[in-house]
Protein backbone atom coordinates (compact mmCIF):
# COMPACT_ATOMS: atom_id res chain seq x y z
CA UNK A 1 0.00 0.00 0.00
CA UNK A 2 2.82 2.37 0.87
CA UNK A 3 4.56 1.54 -2.39
CA UNK A 4 1.41 2.39 -4.40
CA UNK A 5 1.00 5.73 -2.58
CA UNK A 6 4.63 6.68 -3.24
CA UNK A 7 4.28 5.65 -6.85
CA UNK A 8 1.12 7.75 -7.17
CA UNK A 9 2.81 10.78 -5.62
CA UNK A 10 5.74 10.48 -7.99
CA UNK A 11 3.37 10.22 -10.92
CA UNK A 12 1.47 13.37 -9.90
CA UNK A 13 4.71 15.30 -9.38
CA UNK A 14 5.89 14.25 -12.84
CA UNK A 15 2.52 15.22 -14.35
CA UNK A 16 2.74 18.65 -12.66
CA UNK A 17 6.23 19.28 -14.04
CA UNK A 18 5.31 18.20 -17.57
CA UNK A 19 2.10 20.27 -17.55
CA UNK A 20 3.96 23.33 -16.29
CA UNK A 21 6.60 22.97 -18.99
CA UNK A 22 3.97 22.66 -21.72
CA UNK A 23 2.03 25.67 -20.45
CA UNK A 24 5.22 27.76 -20.27
CA UNK A 25 6.12 26.78 -23.81
CA UNK A 26 2.64 27.71 -25.04
CA UNK A 27 2.85 31.05 -23.23
CA UNK A 28 6.23 31.88 -24.79
CA UNK A 29 5.39 30.60 -28.27
CA UNK A 30 3.70 33.78 -29.62
CA UNK A 31 6.58 36.03 -28.56
CA UNK A 32 9.13 33.57 -29.93
CA UNK A 33 7.32 33.47 -33.26
CA UNK A 34 7.09 37.26 -33.32
CA UNK A 35 10.79 37.59 -32.61
CA UNK A 36 11.69 35.21 -35.43
CA UNK A 37 9.13 36.54 -37.93
CA UNK A 38 10.69 38.30 -40.92
CA UNK A 39 8.95 40.34 -43.56
CA UNK A 40 9.32 39.36 -47.20
CA UNK A 41 10.53 41.82 -49.82
CA UNK A 42 6.96 42.19 -51.11
CA UNK A 43 5.68 42.95 -47.61
CA UNK A 44 8.53 45.41 -47.06
CA UNK A 45 7.66 47.13 -50.35
CA UNK A 46 4.07 47.59 -49.18
CA UNK A 47 5.26 49.00 -45.85
CA UNK A 48 7.53 51.50 -47.62
CA UNK A 49 4.73 52.68 -49.92
CA UNK A 50 2.29 52.99 -47.03
CA UNK A 51 4.79 55.07 -45.02
CA UNK A 52 5.27 57.57 -47.87
CA UNK A 53 1.55 57.80 -48.63
CA UNK A 54 0.87 58.49 -44.95
CA UNK A 55 3.46 61.29 -44.86
CA UNK A 56 2.07 62.81 -48.06
CA UNK A 57 -1.49 62.55 -46.80
CA UNK A 58 -2.52 60.72 -49.98
CA UNK A 59 -5.02 57.91 -50.31
CA UNK A 60 -3.90 54.31 -50.51
CA UNK A 61 -4.90 54.24 -54.19
CA UNK A 62 -2.57 57.10 -55.19
CA UNK A 63 0.10 56.08 -57.68
CA UNK A 64 3.64 55.52 -56.44
CA UNK A 65 6.38 53.62 -58.25
CA UNK A 66 8.29 51.43 -55.77
CA UNK A 67 11.53 49.71 -56.75
CA UNK A 68 14.18 47.95 -54.69
CA UNK A 69 17.74 49.33 -54.67
CA UNK A 70 20.11 46.34 -54.25
CA UNK A 71 23.20 48.55 -54.63
CA UNK A 72 22.28 50.48 -51.47
CA UNK A 73 21.60 47.24 -49.59
CA UNK A 74 25.07 46.04 -50.58
CA UNK A 75 26.68 49.33 -49.46
CA UNK A 76 25.01 49.03 -46.07
CA UNK A 77 26.08 45.38 -45.77
CA UNK A 78 29.70 46.52 -46.02
CA UNK A 79 29.40 48.64 -42.85
CA UNK A 80 27.43 46.20 -40.72
CA UNK A 81 28.90 45.15 -37.40
CA UNK A 82 29.11 41.51 -36.36
CA UNK A 83 25.74 40.14 -35.27
CA UNK A 84 23.79 41.63 -38.18
CA UNK A 85 24.28 39.49 -41.24
CA UNK A 86 21.20 40.79 -43.08
CA UNK A 87 20.90 44.31 -44.49
CA UNK A 88 17.56 46.12 -44.48
CA UNK A 89 15.54 46.32 -47.67
CA UNK A 90 15.94 49.68 -49.42
CA UNK A 91 13.30 51.05 -51.81
CA UNK A 92 13.20 54.06 -54.11
CA UNK A 93 9.75 55.63 -54.29
CA UNK A 94 8.59 58.13 -56.91
CA UNK A 95 5.32 59.57 -58.15
CA UNK A 96 6.66 59.37 -61.71
CA UNK A 97 6.68 56.15 -63.70
CA UNK A 98 4.70 53.43 -65.43
CA UNK A 99 1.51 51.87 -64.10
CA UNK A 100 0.27 48.67 -65.75
CA UNK A 101 -3.52 48.36 -65.84
CA UNK A 102 -4.37 45.11 -67.58
CA UNK A 103 -3.29 45.53 -71.21
CA UNK A 104 -2.87 49.28 -70.80
CA UNK A 105 0.29 51.02 -69.59
CA UNK A 106 -0.13 54.48 -68.15
CA UNK A 107 2.84 56.79 -67.56
CA UNK A 108 2.46 59.20 -64.65
CA UNK A 109 4.14 62.62 -64.90
CA UNK A 110 3.51 64.75 -61.77
CA UNK A 111 2.59 68.37 -62.42
CA UNK A 112 3.76 69.88 -59.13
CA UNK A 113 6.80 68.00 -57.82
CA UNK A 114 8.72 64.79 -58.45
CA UNK A 115 9.13 62.55 -55.42
CA UNK A 116 12.62 61.10 -54.96
CA UNK A 117 12.28 59.18 -51.70
CA UNK A 118 14.25 56.34 -50.13
CA UNK A 119 12.83 54.06 -47.45
CA UNK A 120 14.68 51.33 -45.57
CA UNK A 121 12.72 48.43 -44.04
CA UNK A 122 14.33 46.11 -41.50
CA UNK A 123 13.63 42.38 -41.69
CA UNK A 124 11.38 42.83 -38.64
CA UNK A 125 9.30 45.47 -40.46
CA UNK A 126 10.70 48.68 -38.93
CA UNK A 127 10.39 51.67 -41.28
CA UNK A 128 13.10 54.31 -41.86
CA UNK A 129 12.43 57.33 -44.15
CA UNK A 130 16.08 57.95 -45.01
CA UNK A 131 15.50 60.41 -47.89
CA UNK A 132 12.77 63.02 -48.24
CA UNK A 133 11.21 62.20 -44.89
CA UNK A 134 10.36 64.69 -42.14
CA UNK A 135 13.70 63.94 -40.46
CA UNK A 136 15.78 61.86 -42.85
CA UNK A 137 19.04 62.61 -41.02
CA UNK A 138 17.51 61.35 -37.77
CA UNK A 139 16.09 58.30 -39.51
CA UNK A 140 19.51 57.49 -40.94
CA UNK A 141 21.00 57.69 -37.45
CA UNK A 142 18.21 55.53 -36.00
CA UNK A 143 18.93 52.90 -38.64
CA UNK A 144 22.64 52.93 -37.74
CA UNK A 145 21.81 52.61 -34.04
CA UNK A 146 19.36 49.74 -34.52
CA UNK A 147 21.91 47.86 -36.63
CA UNK A 148 24.77 48.57 -34.18
CA UNK A 149 26.94 50.28 -36.80
CA UNK A 150 30.50 50.95 -35.63
CA UNK A 151 32.92 53.40 -37.27
CA UNK A 152 36.29 52.67 -35.69
CA UNK A 153 38.76 53.07 -38.57
CA UNK A 154 39.40 55.38 -41.50
CA UNK A 155 38.36 52.59 -43.88
CA UNK A 156 35.02 52.21 -42.08
CA UNK A 157 34.54 55.99 -42.16
CA UNK A 158 35.04 56.02 -45.93
CA UNK A 159 32.61 53.11 -46.38
CA UNK A 160 29.99 54.87 -44.29
CA UNK A 161 30.55 58.08 -46.26
CA UNK A 162 29.93 56.14 -49.49
CA UNK A 163 26.61 54.89 -48.04
CA UNK A 164 25.70 58.35 -46.73
CA UNK A 165 26.37 60.09 -50.06
CA UNK A 166 24.47 57.40 -51.99
CA UNK A 167 21.44 57.91 -49.74
CA UNK A 168 21.80 61.73 -49.68
CA UNK A 169 19.42 62.65 -46.84
CA UNK A 170 20.19 66.19 -47.99
CA UNK A 171 19.63 66.13 -51.75
CA UNK A 172 22.22 68.80 -52.56
CA UNK A 173 25.05 66.56 -51.33
CA UNK A 174 26.48 65.46 -54.67
CA UNK A 175 30.20 64.97 -54.12
CA UNK A 176 32.53 66.58 -56.68
CA UNK A 177 35.56 64.44 -57.60
CA UNK A 178 37.25 66.51 -60.31
CA UNK A 179 37.35 69.89 -62.07
CA UNK A 180 35.70 68.31 -65.13
CA UNK A 181 32.80 66.99 -63.03
CA UNK A 182 32.49 70.40 -61.37
CA UNK A 183 32.21 72.06 -64.78
CA UNK A 184 29.57 69.57 -65.94
CA UNK A 185 27.51 69.90 -62.74
CA UNK A 186 27.61 73.69 -63.00
CA UNK A 187 26.43 73.52 -66.62
CA UNK A 188 23.47 71.33 -65.64
CA UNK A 189 22.63 73.58 -62.67
CA UNK A 190 22.65 76.81 -64.69
CA UNK A 191 20.80 75.34 -67.68
CA UNK A 192 17.20 76.51 -67.92
CA UNK A 193 17.54 79.69 -65.88
CA UNK A 194 18.05 81.90 -68.94
CA UNK A 195 15.39 82.98 -71.41
CA UNK A 196 17.03 80.98 -74.20
CA UNK A 197 19.73 78.31 -74.72
CA UNK A 198 22.05 81.09 -75.87
CA UNK A 199 21.54 82.98 -72.63
CA UNK A 200 22.11 79.78 -70.62
CA UNK A 201 25.38 79.23 -72.47
CA UNK A 202 26.49 82.82 -71.88
CA UNK A 203 25.65 82.52 -68.17
CA UNK A 204 27.64 79.29 -67.90
CA UNK A 205 30.64 80.68 -69.77
CA UNK A 206 30.67 83.66 -67.41
CA UNK A 207 30.51 81.33 -64.40
CA UNK A 208 33.35 79.13 -65.67
CA UNK A 209 35.61 82.08 -66.42
CA UNK A 210 35.18 83.18 -62.81
CA UNK A 211 35.77 79.73 -61.26
CA UNK A 212 38.06 77.84 -63.66
CA UNK A 213 41.33 78.72 -61.95
CA UNK A 214 39.98 77.76 -58.51
CA UNK A 215 38.43 74.56 -59.86
CA UNK A 216 41.73 73.40 -61.36
CA UNK A 217 43.82 73.90 -58.21
CA UNK A 218 41.48 72.19 -55.70
CA UNK A 219 42.37 68.80 -54.21
CA UNK A 220 39.19 66.76 -54.63
CA UNK A 221 40.28 63.80 -52.51
CA UNK A 222 38.05 63.13 -49.50
CA UNK A 223 39.66 64.15 -46.24
CA UNK A 224 39.14 61.85 -43.23
CA UNK A 225 40.44 63.01 -39.83
CA UNK A 226 40.16 61.17 -36.51
CA UNK A 227 38.49 63.10 -33.67
CA UNK A 228 37.72 62.43 -29.98
CA UNK A 229 34.25 61.08 -30.90
CA UNK A 230 35.02 59.41 -34.23
CA UNK A 231 35.91 60.98 -37.57
CA UNK A 232 35.46 64.22 -39.49
CA UNK A 233 35.04 63.77 -43.24
CA UNK A 234 35.09 66.57 -45.81
CA UNK A 235 34.59 66.94 -49.56
CA UNK A 236 33.40 69.44 -52.20
CA UNK A 237 29.89 70.13 -53.54
CA UNK A 238 28.16 72.85 -55.54
CA UNK A 239 25.78 75.23 -53.78
CA UNK A 240 22.30 76.07 -54.99
CA UNK A 241 21.80 78.71 -57.64
CA UNK A 242 21.29 82.48 -57.35
CA UNK A 243 19.20 83.72 -60.27
CA UNK A 244 20.38 87.32 -59.82
CA UNK A 245 24.07 86.42 -59.64
CA UNK A 246 24.64 83.47 -61.97
CA UNK A 247 28.33 84.39 -62.25
CA UNK A 248 28.79 83.77 -58.51
CA UNK A 249 26.33 80.98 -57.69
CA UNK A 250 26.35 78.06 -57.81
CA UNK A 251 29.39 78.31 -55.57
CA UNK A 252 32.02 75.72 -54.70
CA UNK A 253 31.57 74.62 -51.09
CA UNK A 254 33.61 72.50 -48.70
CA UNK A 255 31.33 70.20 -46.67
CA UNK A 256 32.42 68.73 -43.32
CA UNK A 257 30.44 66.01 -41.54
CA UNK A 258 31.19 64.42 -38.17
CA UNK A 259 30.80 60.64 -37.82
CA UNK A 260 30.70 59.29 -34.28
CA UNK A 261 32.10 55.85 -33.46
CA UNK A 262 28.56 54.48 -33.03
CA UNK A 263 27.46 55.55 -36.51
CA UNK A 264 25.70 58.80 -35.61
CA UNK A 265 26.12 61.46 -38.30
CA UNK A 266 26.09 65.17 -37.58
CA UNK A 267 24.53 67.86 -39.79
CA UNK A 268 26.72 69.05 -42.69
CA UNK A 269 28.80 72.17 -42.03
CA UNK A 270 29.34 74.29 -45.17
CA UNK A 271 31.91 76.94 -46.05
CA UNK A 272 33.19 78.50 -49.26
CA UNK A 273 36.07 76.66 -50.85
CA UNK A 274 39.43 78.41 -50.49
Amino acid sequence: MTWRLNQSARFHRLLFVVTGTVLAALFLLPSALAASAQVTEAEASDLAKKAVLTDLGDSKDSFLAVSSVPSLQQLFAQILSEGHSTSPFVFHISNEGEEHLGNVTKYHVPSDFILDSLVAISTSGEVYRIREGHNSQGELNRLAKDYHVKIESEEQARKYLAWYLAVRPYLFLTEIHSAQQLKEEAGRTIKGWGKSPEEDNANFEGWWRKHERQANRLNYEEQVTRTDRGFLVSFYVLSDIDRKHLDRRPGILRVSIAFSANGEVGSPALKKAD
